[in-house]
């Protein structure tokens, strides 16, 4: 019976020749040794053309010298680099065409010899998004700025023509600024979305394209890991467009009152059902109510706080940590709070946490817009309501909600 121990080489052999990115393997003095044939594709070389070469020659002739000195310096302290780490680095093909590329690094000793193993893909196609997000980003910039400016010549003939349009002209300013603050605002999400759309959509391309590789019945846990990977991204891109549509609707006085008398239980119930499928491994959400259920209250207002309130705390909170929602109804009001034992929020974060796009410290790594309490306090100013909270660094967040029946 023949094992994978016996015939290591070969398999480690067939690894390299169809792995799907470029790989390289090279020396101390930056002569390539090895390659497997995305590199020969990618490159236009033949393999034992790339063999005579040095990895400089790769690379477009103004950075040839400047990698030679990186070169010897990563001999020298040699670390692991994982793939695009926000470096912006560009390949040369045999024909002379130049291509961004990102590149991961990894290195290895045998026999007192440092080799170093370079895996390359081609993001041209990352690189052609960018650029138009940013050129459509500019474009909505100028408009805004043309209209604006048409806005105010408007304005100004109207103060020369009669002083005694005042009230009129009070309120082309207020219409002037509430347009222009809209179009920044729309403008801001085109800029972030062209940064907190790039790591999720690149997760969700890479799962794809390893979620093909993986047909036999007993890699179905390795399937498994990325569809899981890519549903938590498509979540990650689709609370992203929630917030900006609710502010959007906020920002422009859309959103309706729909009053009804519902039970606040089965509310909460349904919603805590629905936000399940967010919980990381572990994360329980418990729910308590005290006093009567029924209520007349614009139920999806509510639903729309909570949901912004539990998201947060289930996104902050690691796995296995019990968040506890409690609601109760006294004669005037709806109360209800949801703590988690979570990141907490830094002292210094506190005054500014309801502000749009706003962000504490210890949450810039962790995905998100900024906009969710925001949105929250928003909500409750349309139902006369009012939003507390209180917080440990690093031990946890109560949020407390009060609306008036």
């Amino acid at each position: 019976m023949t094992t994978l121990e016996n015939h290591k080489e070969l398999f480690y052999d067939a690894i390299l020749q169809s792995s799907a990115e470029a790989i390289l393997i090279v020396n101390q003095k930056g002569i390539i040794l090895e390659s497997n044939p995305r590199a020969t594709e990618l490159f236009e070389y033949q393999y034992e053309e790339l063999k005579k070469l040095c990895v400089e020659d790769l690379m477009p002739e103004q950075f040839r010298k400047m990698h030679v000195k990186q070169r010897d310096g990563y001999s020298k302290n040699p670390t692991a680099r994982s793939m695009g780490e926000n470096m912006d680095l560009s390949g040369r093909r045999k024909s002379g065409k130049e291509f961004p590329i990102a590149v991961s690094l990894s290195h290895t000793n045998y026999q007192g010899t440092l080799y170093v193993i370079a895996m390359i893909v081609d993001i041209t196609p990352q690189v052609v998004a960018k650029q138009k997000l940013e050129k459509l980003n500019l474009e909505l910039e100028d408009r805004v700025d043309k209209r604006t400016s048409q806005l105010e010549k408007v304005i100004q003939e109207l103060e020369t023509a009669n002083n005694g349009l005042k009230k009129a002209d009070e309120e082309i300013r207020e219409a002037l600024s509430k347009e222009k603050e809209l179009n920044e605002l729309k403008s801001r999400f085109v800029s972030m979305a062209s940064h907190e759309f790039k790591t999720p959509l690149s997760s969700i391309l890479t799962s794809v394209g390893l979620i093909d590789r993986y047909k036999e019945e007993s890699q179905q846990d390795k399937r498994e890991k990325h569809i899981n990977r890519i549903k938590n991204n498509v979540r990650n891109l689709n609370s992203i467009l929630n917030d900006f549509l609710s502010l959007d609707k906020l920002q422009e006085g859309k959103v309706s009152h729909n009053i009804e008398n519902v039970s606040i239980k089965e509310v909460f119930n349904d919603l805590i059902e629905e936000m399940g499928s967010l919980r990381k491994t572990n994360q329980v959400l418990s729910y308590i109510h005290n006093g009567e259920e029924n209520i007349t209250i614009d139920s999806t207002l509510v639903k729309n706080i909570c949901t912004n309130l539990l998201s947060n705390a289930i996104k902050y909170s690691d796995e296995g940590k019990e968040i506890k929602i409690q609601s109760e109804l006294d004669e005037k009001h709806l109360i209800f709070s949801i703590a988690d034992q979570g990141i907490g929020i830094p002292e210094e974060d506190k005054k500014s946490l309801f502000e749009r796009f706003y962000r504490a410290k210890n949450a810039i790594n962790i995905q998100g817009t900024g906009l969710g309490l925001n949105i929250v306090k928003r909500y409750l100013d349309l139902l006369n309501g009012e939003i507390s909270f209180e917080s440990t660094y690093m031990e946890g967040t109560v949020f407390t909600v009060k609306i008036p029946i």
